[in-house]
């Protein structure tokens, strides 16, 4: 588990993750602006942001104790706990709908 045999294993992998990670975090920036108060709304973007650059200093400072004692495949289950965390908080989370092009309704070209 979490070691690919070949490159042709690995960077398929990648390049999902990369995908997965670049709609996180663009959905994530939209839905902490949508959901600020106006005066607001840099800040919460910019707080939200500052999440990526935060995460690339926690990692190795949970890696430096942790691979010497343990090996480096539970950094993988330790990101996936996080992750699972994560998802929960955002499905538990209720978020307003407040414009006419976030609700579900017929479709405009054709108004029934």
């Amino acid at each position: 588990m979490g070691s690919p045999r070949a490159a042709s294993s690995w960077c398929p992998g990648r390049f999902v993750a990369g995908i997965g990670v670049g709609a996180a975090l663009t959905t994530a920036m939209t839905v902490a602006r949508n959901n600020a108060p106006a005066s607001r709304g840099s800040l919460v973007v910019t707080i939200t942001m500052a999440g990526i650059p935060l995460g690339g200093v926690v990692a190795p400072l949970i890696a430096v104790p942790m691979l010497p004692a343990f090996g480096w495949r539970p950094m993988f289950f330790i990101g996936i706990a996080r992750t699972l965390a994560v998802l929960v908080a955002v499905l538990l989370t209720k978020f307003p709908v407040t414009t006419e092009d976030e609700v579900a309704g017929p479709c405009l070209d054709n108004p029934a």
